[in-house]
């Protein structure tokens, strides 16, 4: 039985109905977390806790296909054939980097090139092109 922590905090457990959109939300508030965490240590200039925090958030990443497959075979839901290849991709992107054990491929993952601080990362940019906002109804 694997859990996932949901963005609101408490471990949802995948035994539970979860949806796609929830997993994905999930990881993207969690690889954002560690993220700011990571610059924080960064700022303070602890380097291996910086490392560290980088290669968990590519661990995140890296088993994301599978969090999303299990809940698609678990439910019998469709996903977008093209979006999931985009989340194997990622995923390879962030095996390579813990592979290759660089920090700046670590650091710079999933960051879109020529992007500027606050824009969407690709996992966010997939989230809102599957779940765009709904405008409230008038």
């Amino acid at each position: 039985m694997e859990t996932i922590k949901t963005t609101k905090g408490p471990e949802t457990n995948l035994d539970q109905k979860v949806t796609p959109e929830e997993i994905l939300r999930s990881t993207a508030f969690q690889f954002n977390k560690l993220d700011e965490e990571a610059n924080e240590l960064l700022y303070q200039r602890k380097t291996d806790e910086y490392r560290q925090l980088l290669k968990e958030r590519a661990e995140l990443i890296v088993g994301l296909p599978s969090k999303i497959e299990m809940c698609l075979e678990m439910n019998d839901e469709s996903f977008p054939e093209t979006k999931m290849n985009d989340i194997r991709f990622m995923a390879k992107s962030a095996e390579k980097a813990l592979k290759n054990g660089g920090t700046f491929m670590l650091s710079v993952l999933l960051i879109n090139q020529g992007s500027k601080e606050g824009d969407p990362n690709y996992l966010e940019e997939l989230i809102n092109d599957i779940y765009p906002e709904k405008e409230p109804s008038l």
